[in-house]
């Protein structure tokens, strides 16, 4: 085992915004629970503005660049070099198993972590795949910023007593090589970027998924689409907006050093694992938010009237302990809240509590690819909903419904859905919504949604919507959180 050693500092807020404010231009991630309920969600954040390695995941295996000098030092260390070797590409070895026996292969910690995101289609990640593009990547780094449930923030720092001082005191970044491929790439995006469909093409969508859900065995469908828009304000300056207006239990923004920014602001923090203990926090039903306590208490009145909310939440609930059950010691595994409200700065969702205690032989790892595919985004069943995904769709949808993970090395971890949530490249930022489709959904209801889904996203990046939709007050029923 290889042994770290932690110096805890307390930092500045200011200290904090320029660490934040460097992942415009290098690579990083945040994860911060900014809302949420007191004794459900854990009120706290992670900042990591300078990794040192970052671990690309395919079907196939791992592929680890290093990023800074303190990476390269430590992937030369013996248990590491073994460690590469196994997790290849080709290897044979799954990648839950290569990441869950890298951690292994340090000093057991809270702070020691591997903190990422994962696309949808990291729920391939288990089976046989033919992805050219990595199905996720993950950080990891010689100090990061942590909040807790107090609000302030501390810098933990990681010494590694073999490897050489001169690295440790003086971590240079290495330079990537520069890509031919960008200029190409960015001439290919200078025309206006165009949505998945024209205005009333989702509707005509929904009407052909309610035929399949008429004549098949599916119970609901969670459909999306992408929009795009060209924008000029900065990710990070995007992202801060963002959050001040739509603080959420799973806020996050991720630059993966290769020109993509993801940020987003999520209700659904799908998984907490604490001492063992799993938590999982299925969000369904949503109303607008009024003004006033009386204006709030008519909006809890709303959620709680809501009966199609109220069924679709207990069948998201339901799968979710199925996934869950066989990770977990019999008899442990219970819903311990039902639709308990969530009130947050526009919105007031509906949440369900499950918790239970992981057997010995399972961890995070597997609680996270368990859930990787939950079916709040995909439907129910989930084998022959994904199938009609992928007929249905007109897009594949990139980072919409995956996760954005960290893993600590003492086994605890955080995980939530990536919804809500714009990916920026080459100046377009791509948006993407999706609403679970029940037997009596309304097209023109279901494309009223979608659009509406994507404001708070626009208006962080300072957008006005290119076609006014109004707004009706009421209860959004289909699976909201999409």
């Amino acid at each position: 085992m290889i042994e770290v050693q932690f110096n805890t500092i307390n930092v500045s807020q200011e200290e904090v915004d320029i660490q934040f404010a460097s992942l415009e231009q290098h690579a990083g991630i945040y994860f911060g629970v900014d809302a949420g309920i007191e004794g459900l969600h854990p009120l706290q954040a992670t900042l990591l503005s300078q990794p040192a390695l970052a671990f690309h995941l395919y079907g196939d295996g791992i592929v680890v660049k290093c990023l800074t000098q303190w990476g390269s030092a430590l992937v030369a260390t013996k248990e590491i070099t073994l460690w590469q070797t196994k997790s290849a590409r080709g290897s044979g070895q799954t990648v839950q198993e290569s990441l869950r026996l890298f951690l292994a292969c340090f000093t057991t910690s809270p702070d020691f972590m591997l903190i990422g995101a994962l696309p949808f289609d990291a729920h391939c990640l288990n089976a046989p795949t033919d992805f050219i593009d990595p199905l996720g990547i993950v950080f990891l780094g010689p100090h990061l910023l942590r909040r807790e449930g107090t609000g302030k923030w501390r810098k933990i720092e990681l010494n590694v007593p073999e490897l050489p001082s001169l690295v440790q005191k003086n971590d240079l970044a290495i330079q990537p090589e520069r890509s031919t491929a960008i200029s190409l790439i960015q001439d290919a995006m200078a025309s206006d970027p165009q949505d998945d469909s024209a205005p009333g093409g989702y509707a005509v969508m929904v009407s052909r998924a309610l035929a399949r859900l008429k004549e098949t065995a599916l119970v609901s469908l969670t459909l999306s689409q992408t929009y795009r828009r060209r924008v000029s304000m900065k990710s990070t300056e995007a992202f801060a907006r963002l959050r001040k207006n739509n603080p959420a239990p799973a806020c996050f923004f991720l630059n993966n050093g290769e020109g993509l920014h993801l940020l987003g602001a999520s209700p659904d923090l799908q998984l907490i694992i604490q001492d063992r203990q799993v938590v999982s926090l299925p969000v369904c039903g949503t109303v607008a938010k009024r003004s006033s306590p009386v204006g709030e208490s008519l909006s809890l009145q709303d959620l709680i009237n809501e009966e199609v909310d109220a069924a679709s939440l207990a069948v998201c609930s339901d799968a979710l302990r199925n996934d869950l059950a066989p990770l977990c010691l019999p008899g442990t595994l219970h819903l311990t809240h039902r639709r308990k409200p969530m009130m947050l700065a526009t919105v007031v969702h509906a949440v369900d509590r499950i918790q239970g205690q992981l057997l010995e032989s399972c961890d995070a790892w597997d609680a996270i690819f368990a859930t990787a595919e939950p079916v709040m985004v995909t439907g129910t069943p989930r084998v022959q909903a994904l199938a009609a995904i992928s007929e249905f769709e007109i897009s594949s949808r990139g980072w919409y419904g995956g996760l954005v993970v960290q893993v600590s090395s003492n086994g605890d971890a955080l995980a939530g859905t990536l919804l809500r949530a714009a990916a920026v490249e080459n100046g377009i930022a791509q948006v993407r919504t999706g609403g679970d489709l029940m037997a009596d959904s309304s097209p023109e209801r279901e494309e009223q949604e979608s659009r509406l889904k994507t404001l708070s996203l626009w208006r962080a990046f300072g957008l006005e919507p290119l076609a006014q939709v109004q707004l009706v007050r009421k209860s959004v029923s289909h699976t909201p959180q999409s």
